[in-house]
């Protein structure tokens, strides 16, 4: 079977454009309107590419890797004590 999300030039720039909003918004500690900007961006590509035929595995594995992404600092400011 056949990608659509790798065969479609514009989900591949919609989910990077979402993925990179979302590292520059939690490392570089920018305003939250770029996390929200980046969910929006985000949620329009599965969108998209769920109506033009993409499997929904390849979609939950994009979204898997952005909300990994989003959850990093909350990881990293966890005490084990």
């Amino acid at each position: 079977m056949e990608s659509v999300i790798l065969q479609t030039p514009i989900l591949l720039c919609g989910f990077a454009l979402a993925l990179v909003l979302c590292a520059f918004s939690l490392f570089k500690k920018l305003h939250f309107a770029f996390g929200i900007a980046a969910a929006l961006i985000f949620s329009a590509t599965a969108t998209y590419a769920l109506l033009l035929g993409a499997e929904l595995y390849e979609v939950a594995l994009c979204a898997v890797v952005f909300f990994i992404t989003n959850l990093i600092p909350s990881l990293k400011g966890r005490d084990d004590r």
